[in-house]
């Protein structure tokens, strides 16, 4: 039978039925919370193996107010939530991650298995700072998937300042660095320091607003011994866990001076994903190409944003010289979303440009994947009419920047593949 009264702050209550999950899950006394060392033990590392961190773990009517918050807001409560994430209350008592202060507020970071929430107060309600004028927030996101390995949860954002964010590391982290994306020789980057609750110091946010991409913070992580020991690649893109950056088919961890140099191509094009519930964003070059009248070679990169909840895939793809400065952007040949083309279930992949060349001479450039053997090009603007190469390369002349080109791309079993579903492919895209 429901309560007879939930004391001062019943209005913030849900209506919960006494000694259920439910409830409990507004007990302080209730949370989840691991030993120091149970990371090391676990067969599976992740958000649930990561031990209650912070000064204000022991603070149980902080505790109280933000699992209270979570169940039911109040309507002055800021809440947010990525897309997809659920933001009813958990269905039990959740896992404790931080309590701690920090840059003028009282934060929280709670996991019920599924989604992660932020819960954040101002430390003094009326000393007139930036986050009193905030007043308190709760930030909900899905993080489903996080099990799937020690690196796809090995930090979190806990505080976000004006331009700047910190990050709570994973408990076996031994090693954390800022790197500039933009330049890929920045490979050691500077080291971060961290306080004993594995908090880092600030780290800049990415300049998101069109023309002012001059620099693009990304985070390295090294695990310890037996765990995440590669050097894994994230960077901040709005969510409460860092984007982790892959590279190839293997979706290997970006890290490799071949893999910083595609990436410093296509980091400037991020901000597309922003608050998108974006989990991981892998780059891979799907053929290079001689460019006509000697103007060197290109590399043609399939750019991927995967994201927590499986849908909502943005996929671009561009054409990028290899002789080109790092940042530069290089040729957009496409937009898709919500296909598989160029993931894991698939690597059919055909994009085209219209490019002009240091002569003035207008071409449609064109490639696919390696498992086309045969480029067809037709349509209105070629100057020799349709055209048909063996391989996965084409270039072709134009009358100029107005041609309009429809490709084709014909496999090995002798199957003709068009500009249909699960290709990306826009024509008429100038480079």
């Amino acid at each position: 039978m429901p309560g007879d009264t939930w004391g001062p702050d019943a209005a913030t209550r849900a209506p919960l039925v006494r000694g259920t999950d439910a409830q409990r899950a507004l007990d302080p006394g209730a949370l989840v919370r691991v030993g120091a060392d149970t990371w090391r033990l676990a067969s599976r590392v992740d958000l649930g193996t990561w031990p209650a961190r912070g000064a204000l773990t022991g603070d149980e009517s902080l505790l109280r107010r933000a699992l209270v918050t979570w169940a039911r807001p109040r309507a002055d409560v800021r809440v947010s939530a990525t897309p997809g994430t659920a933001t009813g209350p958990p269905p039990g008592p959740p896992h404790l991650l931080y309590a701690g202060r920090l840059d003028g507020t009282a934060v929280v970071v709670l996991y019920d298995g599924l989604r992660v929430a932020r819960y954040t107060e101002p430390w003094d309600a009326r000393d007139g700072s930036r986050a009193a004028r905030d007043g308190v927030s709760l930030e909900l996101a899905r993080t489903a998937g996080a099990g799937a390995g020690a690196a796809a949860s090995g930090a979190l954002a806990v505080s976000r300042t004006e331009g700047e964010v910190r990050y709570l590391t994973a408990p076996w982290v031994a090693d954390v660095a800022r790197v500039d994306l933009l330049d890929p020789a920045d490979r050691e980057g500077r080291v971060l320091s961290r306080d004993e609750a594995g908090v880092t110091a600030r780290v800049p946010l990415p300049v998101t607003q069109p023309g002012h991409c001059e620099s693009w913070p990304g985070l390295t992580l090294v695990g310890s011994r037996g765990v995440a020991e590669d050097v894994q690649l994230y960077t901040d893109l709005g969510e409460p866990l860092p984007a982790r950056l892959t590279d190839g088919k293997r979706r290997d961890p970006a890290t490799g001076a071949a893999a910083r140099r595609r990436l410093a191509h296509v980091v400037c094009r991020l901000p597309a994903v922003l608050d998108g519930g974006v989990e991981t964003v892998n780059t891979w070059e799907f053929a290079r190409q001689r460019l006509p009248d000697g103007a060197g070679e290109a590399a043609w990169v399939c750019t991927r944003a995967e994201t927590w909840r499986g849908t909502g895939a943005r996929v671009l793809t561009g054409l990028q010289p290899l002789a080109a400065a790092p940042g530069r952007r290089g040729a957009l040949s496409s937009r898709a979303r919500d296909t598989h083309a160029c993931g894991p279930r698939s690597h059919e992949v055909l994009a085209g440009v219209l490019w002009k060349s240091r002569k003035g001479d207008w071409y449609v450039l064109a490639a696919a994947d390696a498992g086309v053997t045969r480029l067809r090009a037709r349509g209105h603007g070629l100057a020799e009419g349709p055209v048909a190469v063996a391989g996965h390369t084409l270039a072709a002349r134009v009358g100029g920047g107005d041609a309009s080109v429809r490709l084709s791309g014909e496999r090995a079993d002798g199957s003709t593949e068009h500009t249909r579903h699960g290709w990306v492919s826009v024509t008429g895209i100038r480079g």
